[in-house]
């Protein structure tokens, strides 16, 4: 741990961070899935399936130290014991972290493509998923939120994915500030018990309300009650981070002393122009830290007075809203892998907030966490089982860019003054033709036929361009 803790401290995500300058502002069969046989197209707006990537946490010391899996590169065996008797289960992913991979490791394989996924213009995803105390909130966030200066708090803490991200994320835009204007905004929000709230905003709302959730054809689904952060450095960032944190909704659990009851998300929108255009790329972060699987009675709360028996209600109901979304995610993720038709995302707020990840315009990865231990082989085997049927979706991503609003003015006023020069041909093609029929009729039409044919059809070449000149695919 403390060889650990070295590599991290020296790491360039740490080291890096006090020299970032401010930013101006502008289901399937096991063993199935072959991570080496999976193409991954790497063409612009090209399809390409989601990258799942399998992380195993040290043995915890209320279970067995026995250990159920057998790691070989970017494959793992399985040995889970059930009524059956004793079975073997192997899975292929994209990249496999044993229990002795390090935050920086996870970082570099899983972080810094998506900086620059996201720098490039695409919307990107990450999403922890696993049974409770299977290390997502350690692997997404680190330790804990309370320290108040940066580099200190990332070095004391190991810092998860999210804060290296946004680390990585200010350090690539400081390099290009000089030719590249940035904004940069972020929000935090949870779903408890199926109700959105604002993390940053917790009294935004009542208690048993939730936050609106639309949809536009430019925007796609957004929150307009949301707070939306804007962010100029890392240390911004950070601070949204503990903030957005202190209220998030944590539970003691069996398994975890500080379980997460609540799915997390948080959010960041990317706005980028260069100096010498006005076009502009927009691109979406999100970084999901799901609530863990678990089974009621793991919750671990007993009641004896009445104000232990409504805690034990809150646990029972937070555990079956928790299930209840993950179980609609997993409908999801089927329907997606098998090509179904409807694909049912408004069956929870969970799953159409991240309808843009899974099976949409994103490039996504799937972070799943679990235990080695044969204490937890049938939630490991479940967990495994979700990672394999999710590898098998195609996301399309698109890199979003757009026009602005000068460039889209400059482009229709040199369509009008080209369907100008067209209409005044057409009319010099016309009296040409006027004058060739009075040939005609005054010498009996005798070799004026063939040119005739020609000029009307040269009339009608140019009326199709008159008429797809205004259309939108005549914009250069």
């Amino acid at each position: 741990q403390q060889q650990q803790q070295q590599q991290l401290s020296s790491s360039p995500s740490v080291s890096s961070l006090t020299s970032s300058p401010s930013v101006s502002s502008l289901a399937s069969t096991p063993g199935s899935s072959n991570s080496s046989s999976r193409k991954r197209s790497k063409g612009k707006d090209a399809e390409e399936n989601v990258h799942v990537v399998c992380r195993f946490r040290p043995v915890a010391a209320n279970e067995s130290d026995d250990i159920a899996v057998d790691i070989d590169g970017c494959r793992v065996s399985l040995e889970h014991e059930s009524f059956k008797g004793a079975q073997t289960y192997q899975f292929a992913y994209d990249k496999i972290f044993g229990t002795w991979a390090t935050q920086e490791e996870v970082f570099r394989h899983v972080g810094r493509p998506i900086v620059d996924n996201v720098m490039a213009g695409y919307n990107s995803a990450v999403l922890a998923y696993g049974q409770t105390g299977a290390g997502k909130t350690h692997t997404m966030f680190g330790g804990g939120f309370g320290g108040p200066i940066v580099d200190e708090y990332l070095a004391r803490t190991q810092p998860g994915l999210v804060p290296r991200v946004l680390d990585q994320l200010f350090a690539r835009i400081a390099v290009q500030s000089s030719k590249t204007e940035f904004v940069v905004r972020a929000s935090y929000i949870e779903i408890y018990n199926e109700k959105v709230k604002d993390l940053l905003a917790p009294n935004s709302v009542e208690e048993n309300e939730t936050l609106k959730i639309t949809s536009d054809g430019q925007r796609g689904l957004w929150m307009p009650q949301v707070t939306e952060v804007p962010l100029r450095s890392t240390a911004d960032a950070i601070h949204v981070l503990q903030a957005g944190a202190k209220n998030r909704k944590v539970a003691p659990m069996k398994k975890n002393e500080l379980s997460s009851r609540s799915h997390a998300l948080f959010l960041v929108s990317l706005r980028r122009r260069q100096r010498d255009q006005v076009s502009v790329m927009t691109s979406q972060l999100y970084m999901v830290d799901l609530a863990g699987c678990e089974k009621i009675e793991e919750t671990g709360a007993q009641a004896k007075t009445l104000k232990e028996k409504k805690a034990l209600d809150d646990r029972v109901t937070e555990s079956k809203n928790i299930n209840t979304s993950l179980s609609a995610l997993r409908s999801v993720i089927v329907a997606l892998a098998e090509n179904r038709k409807h694909v049912p995302y408004r069956n929870s707020k969970l799953t159409r907030l991240l309808s843009a990840c899974i099976g949409g315009n994103a490039k996504t990865t799937l972070l799943i966490c679990c235990s080695p231990s044969v204490s937890n082989s049938a939630q490991c085997l479940s967990t495994l089982r979700f990672g394999d049927t999710t590898q098998r979706i195609k996301n399309t991503a698109t890199v979003n860019s757009a026009m602005s609003y000068h460039e889209v003015l400059a482009a229709y006023k040199a369509v009008r003054l080209q369907n100008r020069k067209l209409q005044a041909n057409v009319m010099q093609l016309r009296n040409e033709v006027r004058v060739l029929r009075e040939i005609m009729d005054s010498d009996g039409g005798a070799g004026s036929t063939e040119l005739l044919m020609q000029l009307r059809s040269e009339i009608a070449t140019l009326r199709e361009h008159v008429n797809n000149a205004g259309s939108p695919d005549s914009l250069p």
